[in-house]
């Protein structure tokens, strides 16, 4: 059975406010992002649900996650147990994501 969760938005235009649920499966973006993120995501979910986001918040995520991939340091940042993470492990992530994304 795949995971799935419901990602709850709004827009506002004009001064009308519009609700958009998005599904998001674990299977939607590669497994070496998703192992590490989808209790986040699932987290995500349930403040959605309760209280929706703004619909830029889902155009972030959406570009960002899968761009993660590509991130030559995410594999191995990404087997590091949270307890285990360093100032400098997160430090040299974010410098290899900006010069990632510069690139996409």
């Amino acid at each position: 059975m795949v995971k799935k969760i419901t990602l709850k938005f709004y827009s506002k235009r004009y001064g009308r406010i519009t609700l958009k649920d998005v599904d998001v499966a674990f299977d939607d973006w590669q497994p070496v992002v998703m192992n590490w993120l989808w209790p986040a995501l699932e987290q995500f979910a349930i403040d959605t649900d309760l209280e929706p986001t703004h619909l830029t918040t889902w155009d972030v995520l959406s570009f960002g996650l899968p761009g993660l991939a590509e991130v030559p340091s995410w594999s191995a940042f990404a087997k590091i147990p949270i307890q285990a993470l360093e100032m400098e492990n997160v430090r040299d992530l974010y410098m290899d994501i900006d010069d990632t994304f510069h690139r996409l």
